[in-house]
């Protein structure tokens, strides 16, 4: 596994997972669909899709040394969705 791998060299390797995030082309394709972000947002634990922003400081907290000891994470920014 690369994380235990590299994990001596500092280097860390973590899998980011999200589900679905709010931007104006996911509105798009669920309008496409006949599908509203209500809808969609309705499948998700949380009630609500993720904006990209919020998205945006989960990866950056990833890469910031607070997060230093995660190696081999798995890490589920999916609102709940992906953890069913």
């Amino acid at each position: 596994m690369a994380a235990l791998e590299y994990a001596a060299d500092n280097i860390r390797v973590t899998a980011f997972a999200p589900g679905a995030v709010d931007t104006p082309m996911l509105r798009r394709a669920a309008e496409a669909f006949g599908l509203t972000y209500e809808q969609i947002a309705q499948d998700y634990p949380i009630k609500r899709i993720i904006p990209a922003e919020e998205m945006a400081r989960v990866m950056m907290w990833l890469g910031s040394a607070d997060a230093a000891p995660l190696v081999g994470t798995d890490v589920d920014v999916s609102g709940g969705y992906l953890t069913g």
